[in-house]
């Protein structure tokens, strides 16, 4: 019996892991330094002090080495993504409480959309951890800018995108809800909740048909050589399936 690999959506050695240096030449990657700065100050890692800034210096390495002890990591004050994970694991758990969510549902989407690279991007303008579409334009459900002041360093902050990340799939669970049959569990909802991340109308569909395998309407040809699926209930399974799979 052979196991199905965990799907990976970002390739770290890309462009390499977060380390002590000078300043990078990337935006993205100073804005995800500057983020993981804040993050380490949420995790009362902040002795010795850093400065706000984008660079990745002395102090911003020590700290991560404390952080990197504390969840029995190497300690070489290096940020890849076992040490990124744990570096958001603080707010994740915040948010999966706050919102109730189950499963270590955040935990597992942001590892899906990014695999924890903070500098993570796409050419459709999908940004960092929870890979914010559109940022700029962007808003939380209390109708505040994900980027106050167009600024797009806000949209690299884990505070952002781990709340973003929550609140959509509890606003995705609910509108789900809507969806489903009596018969549906709250497990099952939270699965189609999950789909809809993805693509809502086709999650909608699925939850209220009872979650089939297979069905939903085909594919286009284009989707469905890119998924290796042929319909949409499908590729929801497949889908939700990978989200469940990621390590947390």
């Amino acid at each position: 019996m052979t196991t199905e690999p965990v799907y990976q959506s970002y390739d770290w050695s890309n462009e390499g892991y977060f380390r002590k240096g000078p300043l990078e030449s990337s935006k993205r990657r100073q804005y995800a330094i500057e983020g993981m700065k804040r993050e380490l100050i949420f995790n009362n890692l902040n002795d010795p002090p850093m400065t706000l800034n984008p660079i990745f210096g002395v102090n911003m390495e020590a700290n991560v080495k404390r952080l990197q002890k504390s969840a029995n990591l190497q300690t070489d004050g290096v940020i890849g993504p076992n040490t990124a994970k744990a570096l958001l694991m603080r707010r994740i758990l915040q948010w999966q409480t706050k919102l109730s969510i189950p499963l270590n549902l955040v935990c597992k989407q942001l590892s899906l959309e990014s695999s924890f690279y903070g500098a993570c991007y796409n050419t459709t303008n999908d940004h960092s951890y929870s890979q914010l579409h559109d940022p700029l334009n962007l808003r939380h459900p209390d109708g505040k800018l994900v980027c106050p002041d167009g600024d797009l360093s806000y949209a690299y902050r884990p505070g952002v995108n781990v709340r973003y990340c929550g609140e959509a799939l509890k606003r995705n669970f609910e509108v789900m809800s809507r969806s489903a049959t009596t018969l549906a569990t709250n497990e099952e909802i939270w699965m189609a909740a999950v789909g809809a991340w993805n693509a809502p109308a086709w999650a909608a569909d699925w939850i209220a048909a009872g979650l089939p395998k297979e069905g939903g309407g085909e594919l286009s040809e284009w989707f469905a050589a890119y998924t290796g699926c042929k319909t949409r209930f499908e590729w929801m399974t497949k889908y939700t399936n990978m989200v469940l799979r990621q390590p947390c």
